[in-house]
């Protein structure tokens, strides 16, 4: 008899594990820990596969003259209003009074990213009690700001410093451009741990009480309302002699690998996992076999995104994280800039046309033709297409006929795509 009550007691606990964690499995990765920074010109410490070249490098190499400056031609801070974040939740609002960038204090010349969370209520948004947090993303719903995507054949990275205790959360991710394939990219992302005896999600901690887990992955569902399955992965950390790693205060190199086919997560630069996309996942079937649908992503990191009424921080206290540098990279034979819309005729009616390509903010757009001219189109204009767009207007007399149009785009590394494209203009 207690043999039996012994599996069923475990069987019940399977069930309850398995309905709290939709995740595609457990595992213990053993890095090396202290790591500096990688070299630019090295992603995930030269252990990618062939030559990579980057579209987008962050350093946050403070302003002399306005130390806290920050560029935002390349980040949104995800405040209030931008995208419906005040609603009843009760965790915190993005604000970007809480992100700052200052000076390396163990490194002169060099600069950080600090996010804050803090306990104070937002303005405008008091049902947050919670408090405040911070984000930066790659997109905005207002038109003050372009937003930009990265695509398949990327591979990111960011060095990342938290200073907290485990329950306010982190989320580093990319997010989907648009339905109905909502798909969630996850480089870590806080997890449901019932160790807390929480019902709110937090870094998972062990018995200890110590941050040395997360989890990554994917999630695809047809609405944000209903995933369809979450793919995701719970990881311990721990040092090259086993022992555990301590996320908090530890400097931790967060890198994707994405593919059309496969997604590929690192950690100090060591493999993770990898996650094959031409097949149908084998972590959540409860809804169907589904497929992952490739698809642009913008970057988002949340800092606070789990805190709450229940799991708030005491008044006056302030929590920092800090981030040395974000990267984004393509393979050195993959062609960075593609096309978005070109016209393959332009009318003889005064009108012109648009003309437009991947955007990167990190990347030079140079624009020439014999027989058009370019006027950059305003960031309200180009907010939301995620693309580099200029208006193409004949010059004058122009008699009708099919001519060259040329693109010289600069990337940050200095390396140079050239693209020619032919347009016609007549009746």
């Amino acid at each position: 008899m207690k043999k039996i009550k012994f599996f069923l007691g475990l069987l019940l606990y399977i069930s309850l594990a398995s309905a709290q964690y939709p995740f595609g499995g457990w595992t213990t990765l053993k890095i090396e820990t202290n790591l500096p920074a990688n070299p630019i010109d090295k992603p995930a410490g030269g252990k990618l596969t062939g030559d990579w070249k980057p579209i987008l490098i962050e350093e946050f190499v403070p302003n002399p003259n306005f130390l806290s400056k920050i560029d935002e031609n390349k980040w949104n801070f995800g405040e209030y209003g931008d995208d419906g974040l005040c609603d009843t939740k009760g965790g915190t609002v993005p604000d970007r009074r809480n992100i700052r960038a200052i000076e390396n204090p163990d490194l002169p010349g060099d600069g950080l990213l600090q996010m804050d969370v803090i306990a104070q209520k937002h303005d405008s948004c008091q049902q947050f009690k919670g408090g405040m947090g911070a984000e930066i993303k790659t997109f905005s719903n207002l038109e003050d700001f372009r937003s930009f995507w990265l695509y398949p054949n990327t591979y990111m990275e960011l060095r990342v410093k938290q200073t907290f205790g485990f329950t306010l959360g982190v989320g580093i991710f990319l997010y989907p451009a648009w339905q109905p394939y909502l798909t969630e990219i996850d480089f870590c992302e806080t997890l449901l741990d019932p160790l807390q005896n929480s019902d709110s999600k937090t870094w998972s901690g062990n018995s200890n009480g110590k941050q040395d887990e997360y989890s990554n992955g994917y999630i695809w569902g047809e609405s944000y309302k209903k995933p369809n399955f979450s793919c995701q992965n719970k990881v311990q950390i721990k040092d090259k002699q086993g022992k555990a790693v301590e996320m908090e205060g530890e400097w931790l190199i967060w890198g994707l690998e994405w593919y059309e086919d496969k997604i590929r997560y690192y950690l100090n630069n060591e493999l993770q996992r990898e996650i094959d996309l031409s097949e149908p996942p084998s972590c959540n079937h409860s809804h169907g076999v589904l497929y992952y649908k490739p698809q642009p992503m913008a970057f988002r990191f949340t800092h606070g995104n789990v805190t709450s009424e229940k799991n708030q921080l005491p008044a006056n206290v302030t929590k920092s994280l800090f981030v040395d540098y974000i990267r984004a990279y393509q393979p050195a034979d993959f062609q960075v800039i593609q096309d978005r819309y070109i016209p393959k005729k332009i009318c003889d009616n005064g009108n012109g046309d648009n003309i437009s390509v991947r955007y990167y903010p990190d990347v030079i757009y140079e624009w020439s033709s014999p027989a058009f001219d370019f006027t950059p189109k305003d960031i309200a204009a180009s907010a939301h297409c995620f693309c580099e767009m200029q208006r193409m207007q004949p010059k004058p007399t122009l008699a009708w006929g099919t001519y060259p149009v040329f693109l010289t785009a600069t990337l940050p590394d200095g390396r140079i795509e050239n693209h020619t494209w032919q347009v016609e203009f007549g009746h």
